[in-house]
């Protein structure tokens, strides 16, 4: 297994250099100077990419990472299917990746199996802000011990309309409120 301390630093660094907005020079971290040339290394990032402007913009944040840390390089080994019985397999190999992408809806399975580490001594050490994010998507990366373990790369609100006339005219006096009460039998 790779060393998890590593991909930590990395998913650090990739948030920064994904968030500061600027891509040259050295990092300032809680009024420390850091020196972008003292890491080293490879790392391997797992993920996927669900529309060509999503690739365009893990791309942009890619190359501004290399301009940022160029003693780097990054491997990117994208996911095309199935992507959490891939990561499950990867898990249970013992050989996952550096750095990989968390789907909120397997976030707490993978939080409570100790497959994720908890970022909150960095996010402390680095003054990192995490106020940045709406609350909503960072609480999905966080465990039941209160602890932060990722950080979203974006979000996507999920609707449901309905017309009450239709559903009065068919019988239904309540609403749906979940995708559950949508079907009239469990798992139909």
């Amino acid at each position: 297994m790779r060393s998890s301390r590593f991909g930590i630093r990395f998913v650090a660094l990739l948030a920064l250099t994904a968030c500061s907005g600027t891509s040259t020079g050295a990092a300032s971290t809680a009024g420390e100077t850091f020196d972008p040339n003292s890491v080293t290394g490879t790392v391997v990032l797992t993920g996927w990419q669900g529309t060509r402007d999503e690739a365009t913009a893990l791309n942009a944040t890619l190359d501004a990472f290399r301009a940022r840390y160029p003693k780097i390089k990054v491997d990117y080994q994208p996911i095309a299917t199935d992507y959490p019985n891939a990561m499950a397999a990867k898990f249970k190999a013992r050989k996952p990746p550096d750095l990989f992408y968390v789907d909120s809806s397997v976030a707490p399975d993978w939080i409570s199996q100790g497959l994720l580490y908890p970022l909150d001594d960095w996010i402390r050490s680095r003054g990192f802000d995490t106020g940045q994010f709406y609350p909503g998507y960072i609480n999905a990366f966080k465990g039941p011990d209160s602890k932060t373990y990722g950080f979203p790369k974006d979000g996507s609100a999920l609707g449901m309309a309905y017309n009450p006339d239709m559903l009065r005219a068919a019988g239904i006096g309540t609403p749906p409120t979940n995708g559950m009460s949508l079907s009239p039998t469990p798992g139909s």
